[in-house]
Order: C-alpha cells, then structure tokens, then sequence
C-alpha cells in the first residue's frame, strides 16, 4: 500500500511539473501568433478604422435627403407631378436645404406650386402662381445658372403671363421661342395669345355717335365775371352760380365764366363699343412695347424669331393665293409687325419641327387666330383646314371655326359649331365657358343688325340668357367677367341703370390687384375704356348718381387719382346742369330749390379738393384747388373758398396772381373784411396796371367803398374805368361801371337835397313822407363826403345820374339790369322834379317860374311814365314766371312811387286808388303808412275830412295791431321806428289832418 501510494505521488508530482512547462511555453503567443506580431496587427487595424472614421467624416457622400430631392426635380421636370409630390412633401416639412444645390429645394416648389396652380379653381390659382414666382426667384437668387434651364423658364414665363406680368414674361417667351426644347410649340402659342391680347385693345369698333351733349373740358383759371346788381344792397363779391349767392344779398353776382362748361372732359380713350370681344388674352396696354419688331429678338442670346422662311401662311399659303385679294389691314397702333413676327415664328415650327398632332393643331388654330385678327379670313380659313386635317382637340377645332363663322359674320354656322360644346360632359371646362360666351355674342351680335324689332328682342333676350347661364355655371372665370360687362352694358342701353351698375361693379371687384388682372377677352385697358365709356354716356345723358356711383367703385381699375378726377367732374356737371335747371325756373319756385342746388356744388368743391390733395406732388394741384374754390363760391361757402384760394396762392401762381388776388379780396367783402379786401384791390392796381384782373380789382374797390359808405371815392371809381383809354363800352367792366355810376350820383343827390333840407329848415321836422326813402341806399351813410351844395349843384347831379341811365338803356337794351337802370332813372327824374319845386319856393320872376314849373311836370310825368311801365312789366313777369328777391323789392316800391307821382300832379283819385292797390299787396311793408298820411292829404285837398281822419286811423291801428313785423323797421325801407310812427300819426290826428 505504501509503494503503492508512493508511485502515485511521483506521477503527481511529474504530472504537474509538465503543466508548469507548457504554461511558460504558451504565454509568448497571442491567438496563436507571437506577440509582436499580434500587438503590431491590432494597431494596424485601429488606424485603418480610425482613417476610414476621417474619410467619412470629411466625404460623407450624398444623403438620402439630396437623393430624393433629385429625383424629385427629375420627376417633376419629366412631367410626374405625383410622384415628385410624394417625395418632395417630407423634405418641405423638415424645411430641408441642399448645400450642394442651394436653389434646387426652391426650384422644385417653384414646379410644383405652378403645376397646383394649373389644377387649381380660378380663386386659387392667382395666389398658388404668385406663391410658384416667388419661389422661382428665390432659387434664381441661391443659384442664378438656374434661369438657364428651358423648365425655369416655362415656368416662370407662364406663371408670369397668367398674373399680367407680360412685359417680363414676355421676355422670357421670346427666349424659349428661339430654343429647340419640348417647351418650344406652348412657348410660341402662348406668345402669340399675349401679343393678341395687346392687339384687342386697339381691335374694339367704335361707338355709334351720341346725340348727347358733347363733354368738355373745365378751365381751372377761368377769369371772375359779375354781373349787376342793385345799388341799393350788398351784393355778392366772389364768382356765383346763382342769384343768391348770398343770403345777405338781394341781387346777382354770377361768375359766368367760373366754370366754362356744364360737363366734365371728354374721356380720353380709345373708341369702344358696348359689346367689344377680343381674340387672346387681355393685359394692360402699358406694357405693350413701344417698339413691337424688337420684341422678335431674346435679350439672352441673340437670336433673331424672324425664323429662315420667307413665307408665313405654312402649307395653305399656296390655297390662300388663289383666292381674290382681300381688303387692307387698318393698322392705327402700330400692331401689325408684332403679329407679322409671330406668324413668323409659328410658320418656323410648323415647318422646321416634328410635332405632335397636338402641338401640331395648338399652333395650327393658334395661327388662324392671329390670321383672324389681321382680318385676312381666307389664309385663315386654309390654316384652319390644315387644322381640321390633324386635330386631336375636337373642342377647341370648333371653337376656332366658331370664331372664324363669327369673322365672316355667319352667326348660324357659328353657333352650330358651339351648341354641342354646352351640352353633356366635356373634357375641358374651358371650352365650355368659352362657347357659352361666344354664344352669348352671337345671339347679341345679330340683334345689333336684325331691323324687325320683335326679332331685335327676342336675340338679346336669347343672348342674355345665355350670360346669365355663363354666369351662374363659370362664376370667376374670365368669360364670365366680360359677360358681365356685357349684360352691364345692355342693361344700361335698356335704362336699367340700377343693374347695370351692379354688373359694372360686381366686374370690377373681380379685380383683387390689378398686377394679377388677366382676361383673354378683355385686356386691362379695354375694361378700363368700356366703364369710361358707361360714365361717359350716364353724364350726358344726365343719370349723374348712376355715373358717380360707378366712378366710386372704379378703384383698383383706376388709380386714386383718375377715381377722383372721374368723382369731381361727375359732380360739376351734376352742379352745372341742377343750376342751368334752377336758372330757368320760375322765380316763386326757386327758393324751395336754392338749398338743393347749393349742396350739389359743395359736394363739387369737396370732390375737387379730394383730388386736389390725391395729386399735391403734381403740376396741376393749383388748378384743382382753384376748381374746388370755385364750386364753393357757387355754393356760398365763401370761408371755404376763401381758405382753397389761400392754398392757391401759397403754390406762389405767375400767370393768375391778379385773378387770384382778386377773388381773395372779394371773398373777403362777401365775409364783410372789408377794411382787409381794399388794400389787396389797392395793392393789384398797383402791382399789375396791365393785368385784366386790375379792371375787375377796380370794380371791387368801388364796391366795397360803396358799402362802407365812402361815396366819394367809390364815385372816383366808376369814373377812372369810364374813362381808360383801354376799355370799350363792350367791357363787361364799362357796362357795369355806367350803371352803377348813374345809381351812385342818384344816392348822391338825395343825399345832398335831404342836407339841404336840414339846413334850410325853420325850425320844422320833415314830414314822414319825406323821410320814407324808396331805395335802400337812400339813407344817409356813415362816413359819406356832402359838400355844401345848392339846389343847382345838386340838380346837376340828378341831370348827370339821368344822362348815365339813359344812356346805360340806350346802349345795353336786353341787359339784365335794365329794371334796376328804368327804376333809378325814374327816380332820378323825380327828384330833379321835386329839387324844382324847392326852387319854385324862392321869389323868383313870374317867366322864370312858369319855365320851371313846366320843367317839373315834365319830370313828373317821365317819372311816372316809366314808373307805370315798370309796373306793368313787372307784374306780367311776376304772373308769367314769378320775381326773385330784387325786381319783388323794385316792384313794391314801384307801386308806392306811382301813387306818390300821382300825388305830386294833384291827381288825387288816382292817387288813393294807387295807394290802396299797393297797401292790399304790400300790407307787411312800412310804406303803407306813408300811403296812409298821402291818401289822408288828398282826401283833404278833396274837401273829404272824415276820410282823411279814417285814413290816419287806420294807420294808427296797423300800428297798435303790429301789422307790420318790427323787422321791416329794422331794415332800410323806412326812416322812422315803429314808436316815431305812433307819435307822428298822434301829432297829425291832433292836429285835426
């Protein structure tokens, strides 16, 4: 057991010192490889690793987003909008840029917002096209090589031409015309629907001629005019419309020449008719190019479109020449060569390229229609046979034959054509709004030469109802748009105003900016003309509210300032014609009317003044400022006037500074500033000797010393424009000058006699006969220069003031003023007759005072001579066409003078019955007492006390019975008060009269 156990320990013992040696021998190996060597490929492998980490990190390569990015573009520019849509939606989301191609995320926007704006209804294809132009700027501005590729350009230039922006889409249409791509064929057709539609606005027919009152032009520096007005009241000093332009004022002052016409100017368009229709696509006539040749040649490469061929009809040219020579092409604007280039470049494409049979008929029925608009109908009826050969667009081929029966005026055919188009489904919604429309105008079209008239009305009616269809079917859409102006336009031909302009309006807020305005039918300067042409014709034929309600809504058609222009001149004829109305009316009816009148020039001068401040910048703001402070004159809105004329001469006016002056100054009188209206009138006499306007200053300055009392100078006045070597007596200034000459030296001598009377009294008052003057200016004027004078001076007055009226009557026989001239001179003669009887008094030799006395029945007899006519010629007028406020006032004294003639010839029966004829008309006036007292004297010189006693009585009791109102004192008709009155009338019923 023992050795046993021995030898098993020594195999132990052996077994592992051989494990102690294996172990040493592995720890010198690494997975089997020395360990060195496995170290040195360890590090090796990290580096490698390492390297490859650096190599990504500075070459990353392309990401997933750039790649799909890519092939969106790719899709898109190959036409598959879907599938790009997909791939572009996540990358738009994460708002993702490619720094590689900084412009390509924005150019794929650009694509696919113009390819949502084709899809889109009309109300969202104007934003998602304006959104689609953006977006192609951006990517130009990140990467300006972009606008080099033909697919940027289509876009862009489409996007362009369907927003009007046509002056730079047309830049790059021109471009892509030139360049071989598949963008060529809609590029050139686009091009030529462009140049169409600047071509239809010069292709519209005139009007037929209006029977209406042809409109003119106002002239803002119109000079002032006055007319007369009576020396014995204020008058009115600034221009006036009416005859009382004053409500202190009892005469006329009218600025005949403040307005030079009652309608507003002409618009100044081109000739439209009521139911114009175009061939293209309708822009603004201001981008059309001033040199249309030019635009056959691309600013980028310089390759001309005239194209290599020297013929332009394409294979029916050969057909077309054997037909009879058709009448010239009418040419006015200077179309002609931008059509001739386009035919140019289709024939290029139609015989230089292999198109599809659909290019192949776009371009085929494209030239037709630019054959149609040159009017030379036979080549385009051949190019449309070549149309019919290879057309794969069966709508839009009969459409264009529609078009070219229309040409022929072969309306049956025509609509033959376009009936099936609006029945059942069609493929292109377009078609059908397009044939409804063409429809509509040939149902119109044959009414405008059908001579039956049931015929007439059952057309229109046929091709109303046909617009209305259009309208409620295509609501928005550019056909509908015209047929609204369309069916505007009937209505208003019908008297249907109120329609009309709804139609006119609801047009024109179609507009939502005017840079997006685009109508195929109706270019943006044909609009603008047809709605002119609708005011036009409303204001001459007097619809003024129709017209100004259309020349409000005009806006964003016209500008801010063609709106207001349009909104002032509706106004001013609306003013003129009301006052030309109220003018002609009978004087009883005008007072209920002034108001109307008066309101209807200051919405005039309002609507001046807001054109005024629209163009402040411009040269003709003086002259709007000048208009609407005429207006305000008109409308007896002096302080408004006066604060527009202030305005004026603050722009510093050379040529109308006199005039301007001139009117500030009578502004002025009419605010009664008299004391600052003289030195102004002073200052224009001085400063400007040669003006006319110092003529008219001169007339003022007479006036205002006239009412402030200053007789003297005023009379210095008149005579220095009597006297100029410049004036004639066909001056409206000499005219006005001699009249109111004569009326001065009348007040003169009254004057003068009732101081001498003063004087020369014995302790006796005059007697209320005396003292009741029979003119407004007959009292005595504070401030009036009397001489000492005699009876002889003062006649010679009176002999000079009747030698100026009766020369005034001589030489101006139809002249408004005549009664105010009949009247002083018929005054005159009665105080030259009573100036008589004053001198009879003296002691005098028996020869002399039978001379005198015979001068004196004389002048009473010429004063009552022309007295009774002047009455009887007043009260036919005032039975025929009533009296305004000063031949009423002249006719009341008038009927009070006849009985006081009467009375100084001793006629006393015909004196009282005269009396009582004026005191049963005129009982509110205070010479009804005076007539009292005349009456009471003749009937004592009758031997008839107790109607003498009666008469005094009743004068007593209108008196006591406040008969007469205390204004009528208060005025100038009478000398005495109302308690003067009552104790005159005691004193004479006293005295036992």
């Amino acid at each position: 057991m023992a050795t046993h156990s021995s030898t098993a320990d020594a195999h132990g013992q052996h077994g592992k010192k051989e494990g102690h040696e294996q172990s040493a021998k592995s720890a010198g190996k690494i997975l089997g490889l020395p360990k060195r060597l496995a170290i040195l490929g360890a590090g090796l492998s990290g580096g490698i690793l390492l390297l490859a980490l650096v190599c990504w990190w500075l070459f990353p390569g392309e990401s997933t987003e750039a790649i799909h990015l890519a092939n969106a573009v790719k899709l898109l520019e190959e036409g598959h909008f879907e599938e790009a849509t997909e791939l572009l939606q996540p990358l738009i989301e994460s708002q993702f840029l490619d720094d590689e191609a900084p412009g390509r995320m924005a150019y794929a926007q650009g694509l696919l917002g113009y390819q949502e704006a084709r899809n889109s209804e009309k109300e969202m294809e104007l934003p998602r096209l304006a959104s689609a132009i953006a977006f192609l700027r951006d990517a130009q501005s990140r990467e300006p090589e972009i606008r080099k590729n033909p697919t940027w350009q289509n876009a862009m230039a489409q996007s362009l031409y369907r927003t009007g922006a046509i002056e730079e889409a047309r830049t790059w249409l021109v471009q892509l015309s030139t360049i071989e791509s598949s963008f060529q064929p809609q590029s050139v057709d686009t091009l030529c629907a462009l140049d169409l539609s600047l071509v239809d606005i010069n292709r519209v027919a005139p009007p037929a001629p209006s029977s209406a009152v042809e409109a003119h032009s106002s002239q803002p520096h119109s000079d002032d005019a006055h007319s007369k007005d009576d020396a014995h009241s204020k008058e009115t000093h600034a221009d006036s419309h009416d005859s009382h332009a004053s409500e202190k004022s009892h005469s006329n002052d009218h600025a005949a020449a403040a307005h030079s016409n009652a309608h507003p100017p002409a618009a100044k368009t081109k000739p439209t008719s009521d139911h114009g229709t175009g061939h293209g696509t309708g822009h603004s006539e201001k981008h059309s190019p001033k040199e249309p040749e030019g635009h056959g040649q691309s600013k980028h490469d310089g390759h001309s479109d005239s194209g290599g061929h020297g013929h332009s009809a394409g294979h029916g040219d050969d057909a077309a020449e054997a037909e009879p020579e058709e009448p010239p092409f009418i040419d006015p604007y200077a179309s002609l060569p931008m059509l001739e280039g386009d035919l140019k470049r289709l024939a290029n494409l139609l015989e230089g390229q292999k198109l599809s049979l659909e290019d192949r008929t776009m371009l085929l029925l494209r030239r037709a229609d630019v054959l149609l608009a040159l009017e030379r109908t036979l080549e385009a009826e051949a190019a449309m046979q070549l149309a019919r050969n290879s057309s794969t667009d069966p709508d839009g081929l009969a459409i264009q034959e529609a078009r070219l029966a229309m040409a022929k005026r072969k309306f049956p055919e025509a609509e033959k054509h376009l009936l099936p188009l609006t029945e059942g489904k069609r493929p292109n919604l377009r078609h059908v709004s397009t044939a409804l429309y063409l429809l509509a105008r040939c149902a119109l079209e044959q009414s405008s030469v059908e001579t039956a008239l049931n015929e007439q009305l059952a057309l229109r009616g046929q091709g109303m109802k046909r617009l209305r269809d259009l309208l409620v079917r295509f609501v928005g859409t550019e056909e509908a748009v015209v047929g609204m102006i369309d069916m505007a336009d009937i209505h208003r031909l019908e008297g249907n105003t109120e329609r009309a302009i709804e139609l006119y309006i609801g047009a024109v807020r179609t507009i939502v900016r005017l840079e997006d305005y685009h109508n195929r039918w109706l270019s943006q300067t044909a609009f603008r003309d047809r709605l002119r042409n609708a005011w036009k014709l409303w204001v001459e034929g007097g619809k003024y509210a129709e017209a100004l309600a259309l020349a409000e809504s005009l806006p964003p058609l016209f500008d801010r300032v063609e709106t207001a222009e349009l909104v002032a001149n509706t106004n001013r004829a609306w003013a003129m014609t009301q006052q030309e109305e109220y003018d002609q009316l009978p004087e009883s009816l005008k007072p209920p009317k002034l108001a109307q009148v008066r309101s209807r020039w200051k919405a005039s001068a309002r609507a001046w003044y807001q054109l005024a401040q629209t163009r402040k910048m411009n040269f003709r703001y003086p002259e709007d400022l000048w208009e609407s402070s005429s207006d305000s004159i008109a409308a007896a809105e002096y302080k408004s006037a006066l604060e527009r004329v202030d305005e004026y001469l603050a722009t510093l006016p050379r040529e109308m500074l006199a005039t301007a002056l001139v009117r500030k100054a009578g502004l002025m009188m009419d605010l009664d500033r008299l004391d600052e209206a003289i030195p102004i009138l002073e200052s224009v006499q001085q400063k400007f000797p040669s003006d006319p306007s110092s003529y008219k200053a001169q007339v003022r300055l007479a006036k205002a010393f006239t009412e402030k009392g200053d007789l003297f100078r005023a009379e210095t006045q008149w005579r220095a424009i009597l006297t100029s070597e410049t004036l004639t007596p066909e001056a409206a200034e000499w005219n006005e000058a001699l009249l109111k000459l004569g009326c001065l030296l009348v007040d003169r001598g009254i004057l003068l006699r009732q101081e001498a009377d003063k004087k020369g009294a014995k302790g006796n008052s005059p007697t209320p006969a005396q003292t009741v003057s029979v003119s407004s200016n007959t009292s005595d004027l504070p401030g009036t220069y009397i001489p000492d004078a005699g009876i002889d001076s003062i006649r010679a007055v009176q002999i000079e003031a009747s030698s100026r009226l009766t020369e005034f009557l001589a030489r101006y026989p139809n002249d408004p003023s005549e009664v105010q001239a009949m009247y002083q001179l018929a005054r005159s003669q009665r105080e030259q007759a009573r100036l008589i009887r004053n001198a009879l008094k003296s002691p005098l030799a028996e020869a002399v005072k039978l001379r005198l006395a015979e001068q004196q029945k004389i002048l009473d007899e010429q004063s009552l001579d022309n007295l009774v006519k002047l009455r009887d010629t007043l009260n036919k007028q005032a039975n025929q066409t009533g009296l305004n406020t000063l031949h009423e006032a002249i006719l009341a004294n008038t009927a009070f003078d006849v009985g006081h003639q009467l009375f100084e010839l001793r006629r006393d029966k015909d004196a009282i019955m005269a009396y009582n004829t004026a005191i049963n008309r005129y009982r509110n006036n205070p010479q009804v007492l005076s007539a009292f007292l005349q009456m009471a004297e003749a009937y004592r010189r009758m031997g008839k006390p107790a109607e003498a006693r009666s008469m005094l009585e009743q004068g007593r009791v209108i008196l006591r019975q406040k008969q007469i109102p205390d204004s009528a004192f208060d005025n100038l008709g009478s000398s005495l008060t109302r308690e003067e009155w009552e104790l005159w009338l005691e004193k004479i019923s006293q005295l036992g009269h």
